[in-house]
Protein backbone atom coordinates (compact mmCIF):
# COMPACT_ATOMS: atom_id res chain seq x y z
CA UNK A 1 0.00 0.00 0.00
CA UNK A 2 2.70 2.24 0.98
CA UNK A 3 4.59 1.93 -2.31
CA UNK A 4 1.48 2.36 -4.33
CA UNK A 5 0.56 5.87 -2.59
CA UNK A 6 4.19 6.64 -2.71
CA UNK A 7 4.13 6.22 -6.52
CA UNK A 8 1.23 8.32 -6.80
CA UNK A 9 3.15 10.92 -5.43
CA UNK A 10 6.18 10.88 -7.41
CA UNK A 11 3.06 10.65 -10.94
CA UNK A 12 1.52 13.57 -10.00
CA UNK A 13 4.53 15.86 -8.79
CA UNK A 14 4.93 19.21 -10.42
CA UNK A 15 8.46 19.87 -12.09
CA UNK A 16 8.02 23.12 -12.50
CA UNK A 17 6.91 24.00 -8.82
CA UNK A 18 9.61 26.89 -7.57
CA UNK A 19 9.99 27.67 -3.90
CA UNK A 20 8.47 31.30 -3.66
CA UNK A 21 9.76 34.15 -1.37
CA UNK A 22 8.43 33.84 1.90
CA UNK A 23 7.17 30.35 1.41
CA UNK A 24 8.00 27.70 4.38
CA UNK A 25 9.66 24.21 3.17
CA UNK A 26 5.89 22.72 3.76
CA UNK A 27 3.98 24.22 1.92
CA UNK A 28 6.25 24.46 -0.99
CA UNK A 29 6.51 20.19 -0.85
CA UNK A 30 2.58 20.01 -0.56
CA UNK A 31 2.56 22.36 -3.67
CA UNK A 32 5.51 20.52 -5.73
CA UNK A 33 3.92 16.96 -4.93
CA UNK A 34 -0.13 17.79 -5.01
CA UNK A 35 -0.83 13.94 -4.24
CA UNK A 36 0.71 14.11 -0.51
CA UNK A 37 -2.22 15.96 0.44
CA UNK A 38 -4.48 13.00 -0.66
CA UNK A 39 -2.64 10.22 0.90
CA UNK A 40 -3.45 12.06 3.84
CA UNK A 41 -7.28 12.46 3.00
CA UNK A 42 -6.83 8.42 2.23
CA UNK A 43 -5.14 7.50 5.26
CA UNK A 44 -7.06 9.75 7.50
CA UNK A 45 -10.17 8.26 6.06
CA UNK A 46 -8.66 4.77 6.47
CA UNK A 47 -7.82 5.29 10.21
CA UNK A 48 -11.14 7.07 10.81
CA UNK A 49 -13.20 3.95 9.58
CA UNK A 50 -10.30 1.94 11.67
CA UNK A 51 -11.04 3.56 14.97
CA UNK A 52 -15.04 3.54 14.18
CA UNK A 53 -14.56 -0.25 13.45
CA UNK A 54 -13.06 -0.29 17.05
CA UNK A 55 -15.29 1.62 19.06
CA UNK A 56 -17.98 -0.93 16.97
CA UNK A 57 -15.94 -4.15 18.22
CA UNK A 58 -15.60 -2.61 21.70
CA UNK A 59 -19.57 -2.27 21.60
CA UNK A 60 -19.96 -6.01 19.51
CA UNK A 61 -17.58 -7.35 22.56
CA UNK A 62 -20.96 -7.36 25.28
CA UNK A 63 -20.72 -11.43 25.10
CA UNK A 64 -22.87 -13.98 24.11
CA UNK A 65 -26.03 -11.25 24.17
CA UNK A 66 -24.02 -9.55 21.21
CA UNK A 67 -22.99 -12.93 19.52
CA UNK A 68 -26.80 -14.21 19.77
CA UNK A 69 -28.40 -11.10 18.20
CA UNK A 70 -26.02 -10.70 15.35
CA UNK A 71 -26.56 -14.60 14.22
CA UNK A 72 -30.00 -13.91 14.91
CA UNK A 73 -29.28 -11.21 12.34
CA UNK A 74 -27.99 -13.42 10.10
CA UNK A 75 -30.55 -15.90 10.49
CA UNK A 76 -33.33 -13.52 9.36
CA UNK A 77 -30.94 -12.27 6.04
CA UNK A 78 -31.06 -16.20 5.19
CA UNK A 79 -34.72 -16.38 5.86
CA UNK A 80 -35.69 -13.27 3.94
CA UNK A 81 -33.05 -14.38 1.15
CA UNK A 82 -35.57 -17.94 1.22
CA UNK A 83 -38.56 -15.77 0.84
CA UNK A 84 -36.76 -13.73 -2.57
CA UNK A 85 -35.85 -17.39 -3.69
CA UNK A 86 -32.24 -16.01 -3.84
CA UNK A 87 -30.75 -17.65 -0.93
CA UNK A 88 -28.24 -19.70 -2.91
CA UNK A 89 -24.68 -18.76 -1.06
CA UNK A 90 -24.44 -22.61 -0.04
CA UNK A 91 -24.59 -23.70 -3.73
CA UNK A 92 -22.04 -20.96 -4.69
CA UNK A 93 -19.57 -21.81 -1.93
CA UNK A 94 -20.00 -25.51 -2.72
CA UNK A 95 -19.20 -25.23 -6.10
CA UNK A 96 -15.87 -23.48 -5.30
CA UNK A 97 -15.15 -26.32 -2.40
CA UNK A 98 -15.00 -28.43 -5.10
CA UNK A 99 -12.04 -26.53 -7.01
CA UNK A 100 -9.77 -25.81 -4.28
CA UNK A 101 -7.18 -23.71 -6.89
CA UNK A 102 -10.10 -20.85 -7.58
CA UNK A 103 -11.27 -21.30 -4.48
CA UNK A 104 -7.77 -20.44 -3.00
CA UNK A 105 -7.44 -17.33 -5.34
CA UNK A 106 -10.60 -16.19 -4.05
CA UNK A 107 -9.34 -16.53 -0.43
CA UNK A 108 -6.48 -13.90 -1.46
CA UNK A 109 -8.30 -12.11 -3.28
CA UNK A 110 -10.89 -11.39 -0.06
CA UNK A 111 -7.58 -10.98 1.63
CA UNK A 112 -5.70 -8.85 -0.17
CA UNK A 113 -7.50 -6.91 -2.55
CA UNK A 114 -9.73 -4.73 -0.89
CA UNK A 115 -7.30 -1.70 0.03
CA UNK A 116 -4.92 -2.08 -2.23
CA UNK A 117 -6.89 -1.78 -4.61
CA UNK A 118 -8.42 1.06 -3.60
CA UNK A 119 -5.10 3.05 -3.59
CA UNK A 120 -4.67 2.05 -6.61
CA UNK A 121 -7.98 2.98 -7.64
CA UNK A 122 -7.63 6.58 -6.22
CA UNK A 123 -3.83 7.42 -7.36
CA UNK A 124 -5.36 6.48 -11.67
CA UNK A 125 -7.95 8.87 -10.61
CA UNK A 126 -5.99 11.50 -9.30
CA UNK A 127 -3.37 11.00 -12.33
CA UNK A 128 -6.23 10.86 -14.94
CA UNK A 129 -9.09 13.19 -13.83
CA UNK A 130 -9.26 16.93 -13.58
CA UNK A 131 -9.52 17.48 -9.45
CA UNK A 132 -13.70 18.63 -9.77
CA UNK A 133 -13.83 15.03 -11.22
CA UNK A 134 -12.04 13.58 -8.31
CA UNK A 135 -13.11 15.10 -5.15
CA UNK A 136 -16.71 14.59 -5.13
CA UNK A 137 -15.61 10.56 -5.42
CA UNK A 138 -12.82 11.03 -2.79
CA UNK A 139 -15.55 12.54 -0.22
CA UNK A 140 -17.87 10.25 -1.39
CA UNK A 141 -15.79 7.63 -0.05
CA UNK A 142 -15.99 9.36 3.42
CA UNK A 143 -19.65 9.62 3.80
CA UNK A 144 -19.90 5.75 2.66
CA UNK A 145 -17.73 4.65 5.47
CA UNK A 146 -19.61 7.20 7.80
CA UNK A 147 -22.85 5.00 7.00
CA UNK A 148 -21.14 1.58 7.10
CA UNK A 149 -20.24 2.52 10.86
CA UNK A 150 -24.02 3.98 11.24
CA UNK A 151 -25.63 0.49 10.53
CA UNK A 152 -23.33 -2.21 10.92
CA UNK A 153 -22.98 -0.91 14.79
CA UNK A 154 -26.55 0.02 15.27
CA UNK A 155 -27.52 -3.24 13.46
CA UNK A 156 -24.93 -5.82 13.89
CA UNK A 157 -25.30 -9.21 11.65
CA UNK A 158 -22.83 -11.80 12.08
CA UNK A 159 -21.27 -13.16 8.24
CA UNK A 160 -22.05 -16.61 7.16
CA UNK A 161 -18.67 -18.55 8.39
CA UNK A 162 -20.58 -17.79 12.13
CA UNK A 163 -23.41 -20.22 11.20
CA UNK A 164 -21.66 -23.68 10.49
CA UNK A 165 -25.16 -25.35 11.43
CA UNK A 166 -26.57 -24.04 8.24
CA UNK A 167 -23.40 -25.44 6.43
CA UNK A 168 -21.53 -22.50 6.25
CA UNK A 169 -17.44 -22.89 6.06
CA UNK A 170 -14.85 -20.32 6.96
CA UNK A 171 -12.20 -20.74 3.89
CA UNK A 172 -10.34 -17.77 4.69
CA UNK A 173 -9.00 -17.86 7.96
CA UNK A 174 -8.84 -21.73 8.57
CA UNK A 175 -6.60 -21.92 5.57
CA UNK A 176 -3.98 -19.14 6.92
CA UNK A 177 -5.20 -17.12 4.18
CA UNK A 178 -6.45 -14.21 6.54
CA UNK A 179 -4.61 -10.79 5.98
CA UNK A 180 -3.53 -7.95 8.46
CA UNK A 181 -7.03 -5.88 7.19
CA UNK A 182 -9.38 -9.20 8.20
CA UNK A 183 -7.67 -10.00 11.11
CA UNK A 184 -6.30 -7.05 12.95
CA UNK A 185 -7.18 -5.62 16.71
CA UNK A 186 -9.85 -3.17 15.18
CA UNK A 187 -11.74 -5.91 12.95
CA UNK A 188 -15.01 -5.78 14.11
CA UNK A 189 -16.45 -9.30 13.22
CA UNK A 190 -20.50 -8.28 13.59
CA UNK A 191 -20.32 -5.95 10.47
CA UNK A 192 -21.31 -8.19 7.66
CA UNK A 193 -23.84 -5.61 6.81
CA UNK A 194 -23.14 -3.19 4.40
CA UNK A 195 -20.44 -5.15 2.62
CA UNK A 196 -17.56 -3.04 2.39
CA UNK A 197 -15.53 -5.57 0.43
CA UNK A 198 -18.24 -5.09 -2.08
CA UNK A 199 -19.26 -1.40 -1.60
CA UNK A 200 -15.61 -0.26 -2.33
CA UNK A 201 -15.19 -2.62 -5.47
CA UNK A 202 -18.48 -1.37 -6.72
CA UNK A 203 -17.12 2.06 -5.87
CA UNK A 204 -14.36 1.52 -7.83
CA UNK A 205 -16.18 -0.06 -10.96
CA UNK A 206 -18.72 2.50 -11.10
CA UNK A 207 -16.52 5.71 -11.45
CA UNK A 208 -13.78 3.55 -13.84
CA UNK A 209 -16.88 3.10 -15.96
CA UNK A 210 -18.02 6.82 -15.50
CA UNK A 211 -15.17 8.38 -15.98
CA UNK A 212 -12.79 6.16 -18.31
CA UNK A 213 -15.23 4.28 -20.31
CA UNK A 214 -17.62 7.13 -21.17
CA UNK A 215 -14.31 9.54 -21.53
CA UNK A 216 -14.97 10.88 -25.44
CA UNK A 217 -11.16 11.75 -25.53
CA UNK A 218 -9.84 8.60 -24.75
CA UNK A 219 -9.05 6.33 -27.74
CA UNK A 220 -11.58 3.44 -28.06
CA UNK A 221 -9.69 0.67 -26.92
CA UNK A 222 -8.88 2.19 -23.28
CA UNK A 223 -12.49 2.94 -22.74
CA UNK A 224 -13.28 -0.83 -23.53
CA UNK A 225 -10.69 -1.91 -20.94
CA UNK A 226 -12.47 0.72 -18.41
CA UNK A 227 -15.79 -0.58 -18.87
CA UNK A 228 -14.70 -4.48 -18.60
CA UNK A 229 -12.76 -3.30 -15.92
CA UNK A 230 -15.77 -1.72 -13.95
CA UNK A 231 -17.71 -4.62 -14.83
CA UNK A 232 -15.39 -7.63 -13.61
CA UNK A 233 -13.83 -5.89 -10.31
CA UNK A 234 -17.05 -5.58 -8.51
CA UNK A 235 -18.26 -9.27 -10.08
CA UNK A 236 -15.10 -10.28 -8.60
CA UNK A 237 -15.09 -9.19 -5.11
CA UNK A 238 -18.80 -10.54 -4.61
CA UNK A 239 -17.52 -14.12 -6.05
CA UNK A 240 -15.08 -13.97 -3.43
CA UNK A 241 -16.92 -12.43 -0.37
CA UNK A 242 -20.06 -15.09 -0.90
CA UNK A 243 -17.65 -18.33 -1.95
CA UNK A 244 -15.33 -17.81 1.41
CA UNK A 245 -18.37 -17.31 3.65
CA UNK A 246 -18.12 -13.53 4.45
CA UNK A 247 -21.26 -11.93 3.12
CA UNK A 248 -24.45 -12.80 1.94
CA UNK A 249 -26.06 -11.23 -1.28
CA UNK A 250 -28.09 -9.43 0.65
CA UNK A 251 -24.89 -8.05 2.56
CA UNK A 252 -23.57 -6.38 -1.05
CA UNK A 253 -26.87 -5.61 -1.98
CA UNK A 254 -26.81 -3.22 1.07
CA UNK A 255 -23.16 -1.93 0.99
CA UNK A 256 -23.79 -1.32 -2.84
CA UNK A 257 -26.65 1.58 -1.41
CA UNK A 258 -24.36 2.97 0.82
CA UNK A 259 -22.35 3.86 -2.02
CA UNK A 260 -25.30 5.54 -3.79
CA UNK A 261 -26.07 7.41 -1.18
CA UNK A 262 -22.69 8.59 -0.08
CA UNK A 263 -22.41 9.59 -4.18
CA UNK A 264 -26.01 11.61 -3.58
CA UNK A 265 -24.70 13.16 -0.19
CA UNK A 266 -20.98 13.95 -1.23
CA UNK A 267 -21.32 17.54 -0.28
CA UNK A 268 -22.14 17.19 3.21
CA UNK A 269 -18.64 17.07 3.96
CA UNK A 270 -17.51 20.00 3.09
CA UNK A 271 -18.73 21.21 6.37
CA UNK A 272 -15.02 20.51 7.58
CA UNK A 273 -13.30 22.20 5.04
CA UNK A 274 -13.01 25.46 7.06
CA UNK A 275 -11.65 23.86 9.64
CA UNK A 276 -8.53 22.43 6.87
CA UNK A 277 -8.41 26.25 5.65
CA UNK A 278 -8.02 27.35 9.55
CA UNK A 279 -5.23 24.88 9.80
CA UNK A 280 -3.24 25.54 6.92
CA UNK A 281 -3.32 29.49 7.95
CA UNK A 282 -1.86 28.42 11.23
CA UNK A 283 0.85 26.55 9.54
CA UNK A 284 1.55 29.01 6.61
CA UNK A 285 0.61 26.76 4.02
CA UNK A 286 -0.45 27.84 0.78
CA UNK A 287 -3.74 26.93 -0.21
CA UNK A 288 -5.82 29.03 -3.23
CA UNK A 289 -9.45 29.04 -3.01
CA UNK A 290 -10.43 25.00 -4.36
CA UNK A 291 -12.77 24.49 -7.28
CA UNK A 292 -16.25 24.94 -5.85
CA UNK A 293 -19.79 26.00 -6.41
CA UNK A 294 -19.88 29.83 -7.45
CA UNK A 295 -22.49 29.54 -3.94
CA UNK A 296 -19.44 28.64 -1.53
CA UNK A 297 -16.49 30.62 -3.38
CA UNK A 298 -16.88 33.46 -1.04
CA UNK A 299 -17.53 31.38 2.04
CA UNK A 300 -14.35 29.59 1.54
CA UNK A 301 -12.07 32.43 0.62
CA UNK A 302 -8.73 32.00 1.29
CA UNK A 303 -6.10 35.43 1.49
CA UNK A 304 -2.60 34.43 0.00
CA UNK A 305 0.29 34.12 2.90
CA UNK A 306 2.05 36.22 0.46
CA UNK A 307 1.64 38.39 -2.61
CA UNK A 308 1.86 36.29 -5.87
CA UNK A 309 2.80 37.14 -9.37
CA UNK A 310 0.90 35.65 -11.87
CA UNK A 311 3.65 35.13 -14.56
CA UNK A 312 4.66 32.00 -12.60
CA UNK A 313 3.82 28.62 -13.31
CA UNK A 314 2.23 27.11 -10.13
CA UNK A 315 -0.13 23.80 -9.07
CA UNK A 316 -2.09 24.33 -5.92
CA UNK A 317 -2.77 22.42 -3.50
CA UNK A 318 -6.15 20.88 -4.33
CA UNK A 319 -8.04 20.63 -1.04
CA UNK A 320 -12.13 20.98 -0.23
Amino acid sequence: MATILISGVFLTRNKARRQLDGENKLSYILNRFPFIMEVIYLLLTYWIYQVCRAIGAAVMSGGTDVEEKAKEHAVALINFEKSLGIFCELDVQGFFLKHPFWLGVLNRVYSYIHIPGTCVFFVWMYYTQSFDTFAPVRRSLSLTNMIAFTIFTLWPCAPPRFLPDYGFIDTVHVNGNASIWTTNKFCNQYAAVPSMHFGYSFFIGLNVIRCGGTRKDWPLWKRFICIAFGIFYPLLLLTAIVATGNHFFLDAVVGGCAILLGFACNKAVLVFYPLQVKLFQILKIRNPSPILEPSKKELYQFIPLVSLDRSQNLTSVQVE
